[in-house]
């Protein structure tokens, strides 16, 4: 934090820098100040698309939804190609319960590796087994381990924690970049109590 906090004060006017310290106060469960960081960056930049899929990022992970819904369409609307942007705005209509919207906006191509892990979960949620069976083959048969940590998400929205937690034990062992959004990733919310799970996050050791 106190590198991001020297950035800022060499650079208080650069909305890269304010969207990038958003990104990190929203990953240590700092909701509030991650939020005002992302509106700042937008307030700075109001037509890059790029500050507002950061904005919708950090609303995402501080639980506000439908603000998050709206951020990626503003950056979709001045930037239609951050394609990624589809399948994260899917992730924020799962939060909302919304499971056939979120489907719809996670397959909207080209399908990028977060809309693939999107729609896993929503075939699940919708109970269409199979679906969301052959999507995760097809994601372990192109990604491979290198998708462990989305495998984990998807297990431990199904419900089956021991598959949820080996997976989340590999991501640990290859060091996956996802694991920088475990503190306060919802999709990983029902593994939260588990002795496994909180072993993982005492050795990550997330600055407060």
């Amino acid at each position: 934090m106190t590198e991001y906090e020297r950035a800022l004060a060499l650079a208080p006017g650069d909305a890269r820098v304010l969207s990038s310290y958003a990104e990190f106060l929203a990953r240590m469960g700092h909701a509030d100040a991650a939020v005002a960081s992302a509106q700042r960056a937008v307030t700075l930049d109001p037509v890059n698309a790029g500050s507002y899929d950061r904005l919708g990022y950090v609303l995402l992970f501080s639980h506000r939804n439908r603000e998050a819904i709206a951020a990626f369409d503003r950056a979709l609307s001045l930037n239609p190609h951050i394609h990624w942007a589809h399948g994260v705005r899917g992730l924020a209509y799962l939060g909302l319960g919304e499971f056939e919207t979120a489907r719809q906006s996670c397959t909207t191509p080209p399908l990028s590796w977060v809309g693939q892990l999107c729609v896993a979960v929503a075939y699940d949620k919708l109970g269409r087994k199979a679906e969301a069976q052959a999507e995760v083959a097809q994601m372990k048969a192109e990604s491979g381990d290198a998708m462990a940590y989305q495998y984990a998400s998807i297990y431990a929205q199904r419900g089956d924690m021991p598959t949820a937690l080996d997976w989340l034990e590999v991501a640990y062992r290859l060091k996956d970049p996802g694991l920088a959004w475990l503190k306060v990733d919802f999709l990983l919310d029902p593994l939260r109590q588990e002795p496994r799970f909180k072993e993982i996050e005492r050795k990550l050791n997330f600055p407060s």
